[in-house]
């Protein structure tokens, strides 16, 4: 496939509107929080973790309280273990814009608990979205090599149905932010300057979810431009392996059967799993993983062109869904790299429109300083809360994963042509 394709460049432009949509939200979300942190002193009468705490206790939820000493500090629901994490600027600040952070999380805890059914209707939609984009860019990247008829339409399909199953979480989030604000406006200590802080808080959250939604939209609806690019495909002469090419291709068969004897296998998994320290070797565990990705893409390098019917093809396309984000970083790359200043800039734009920061106040330092012991706490708890009572994994789920299987069947064809 050739690089620098001149429609290579419309495709990055619109690869990088949906890269760069949550960047984009999530600093205007934290320019517009803080604006309003500054405008509203730290005079509630209650901290954000005060004022959380009964309500919390209420509905059996736990809250920890984390700082940049924690292995991961964020502000977020926790619905297997029923605990909020709170972030040490949100918990210790008196302000309205931490109020309607903590009553944001609590929203989810409360939709969690009143909507079981939708819950887990939610959940069940957000199953299959891995492995239909996985898929779906499979098709679309694929079918650029053969120019299958109807192929690239397919891809689209699927790309479709994953934008739209993606649209289901924010239903949670919506209900949250309106749950936020309704338990917030009759506050006593609540005023009208406050309220305005809490709505443009709550929107901005939203925000986040609802800018990276909209930025698919309009990459989905650019679809031209793959099938500008796609054509006739690009399958001249076919192609014969050589003595090396041959033995790539047993070790690589080998290498696949052992991912799919794991992957069809939990009892195996699971026997490998304790025996291996996944903590203790990262480090080898990550040079497996690569070598694995440079063997599938090897492996599709070398043998896409074997053959030229169309059951051969099917097979390249979906061998290509385990590795896809890999090959399609591959055939960009010489475009990306043509962008790296605009890139450069971009970042720099985003530094330079993120704001002064939350305001940390005297009063503010106080509560944290009173709040310290449990800030240890909380940065030693949160790395085991995720551990605690694990949500055992479905059939659905399971089944769903085996997409990452899906290079067995141009294995199988190699070895019976």
């Amino acid at each position: 496939m050739p690089f620098f394709v001149p429609l290579w460049w419309p495709l990055c432009a619109v690869l990088l509107v949906r890269i760069a949509s949550l960047p984009l939200a999530s600093t205007w979300y934290r320019r517009t929080r803080d604006r309003h942190d500054w405008a509203n002193p730290d005079v509630l009468p209650q901290t954000a973790r005060e004022w959380l705490r009964d309500r919390a206790a209420a509905l059996g939820v736990e809250i920890v309280v984390t700082d940049d000493r924690a292995k991961t500090s964020q502000n977020a629901f926790y619905p297997r273990t029923h605990t909020i994490q709170l972030t040490a600027e949100v918990a210790y600040k008196a302000d309205p814009t931490a109020w309607a952070v903590a009553a944001h999380e609590l929203g989810h805890a409360q939709f969690r608990r009143r909507y079981p059914g939708v819950v887990a209707v939610l959940f069940a939609t957000q199953v299959p979205r891995l492995a239909l984009v996985r898929v779906g860019a499979a098709l679309a990247l694929g079918n650029a090599l053969f120019g299958l008829p109807g192929v690239t339409t397919v891809a689209l399909a699927v790309l479709v149905l994953h934008a739209v199953l993606g649209w289901y979480p924010l239903v949670e989030e919506a209900y949250a932010s309106a749950w936020a604000y309704r338990a917030l406006r009759d506050e006593p200590a609540i005023t009208p300057a406050h309220r305005r802080a809490i709505r443009a808080t709550l929107a901005g959250a939203f925000g986040t979810y609802l800018l990276p939604r909209v930025a698919i939209a309009i990459a989905l609806s650019q679809w031209w431009i793959v099938r500008a690019i796609t054509g006739d495909g690009r399958l001249g002469e076919l192609a014969a392996l050589t003595g090396l090419g041959r033995a790539v291709m047993i070790a690589a068969t080998a290498m696949a059967a052992l991912a799919a004897a794991l992957a069809l296998s939990p009892r195996l998994d699971r026997a490998l799993g304790r025996r291996i320290d996944v903590e203790r070797h990262a480090l080898p565990l990550l040079g497996v993983k690569l070598a694995w990705i440079v063997m599938q893409l090897a492996v599709i390098a070398l043998v896409w062109d074997l053959r030229g019917d169309a059951a051969w093809a099917w097979c390249v396309m979906l061998a290509l869904a385990p590795v896809v984000p890999q090959a399609l970083s591959l055939v960009l790359a010489p475009t990306l790299l043509a962008l790296t200043p605009v890139l450069l800039l971009g970042r720099r734009a985003l530094v330079a429109l993120a704001g002064p920061g939350l305001e940390h106040s005297a009063a503010y330092a106080a509560a944290r300083a009173r709040g310290e012991v449990e800030l240890l706490a909380g940065n030693a708890a949160i790395g085991r809360i995720a551990l605690r009572n694990p949500r055992a994994v479905t059939r659905a789920e399971r089944a769903l994963a085996l997409h990452a299987l899906a290079f067995v069947p141009l294995y199988v064809a190699y070895w019976l042509t």
